[in-house]
């Protein structure tokens, strides 16, 4: 499962927590990866992509709704809508060095 991380999981991950009362609502962080043979027990997750500010040295932008397009059993791209300042609808990137397994159940 891949999800926008709107509560600072990321920081959590690398060691520096974000005080709660500091957590704004709203898509400026990145997306975490989710993985789960059961669909109950979903366990720590990993970074799953970075920010438009990362990628592109753009303007920090809030990043949602992330698909990803497979072909031949692995991911090729990840799609996000972005609301940014150009005249745009969002960005893609190409998956790279998936490490994932196409045999796998896990999701």
């Amino acid at each position: 499962m891949i999800v926008e991380d709107r509560r600072g999981v990321k920081n959590m991950l690398e060691g520096n927590p974000i005080p709660v009362a500091q957590i704004k609502n709203g898509g400026y962080r990145p997306g975490l990866i989710y993985k789960s043979k059961d669909g109950i027990d979903w366990g720590v997750p990993e970074i799953g992509y970075q920010t438009n500010e990362i990628y592109f040295g753009d303007k920090l932008a809030r990043s949602e709704r992330p698909h990803i397009l497979w072909k031949d059993g692995k991911p090729e791209y990840l799609f996000l809508a972005c609301h940014d300042d150009k005249p745009s609808a969002g960005y893609y990137v190409k998956i790279e060095n998936w490490k994932g397994n196409s045999n796998e159940t896990e999701s």
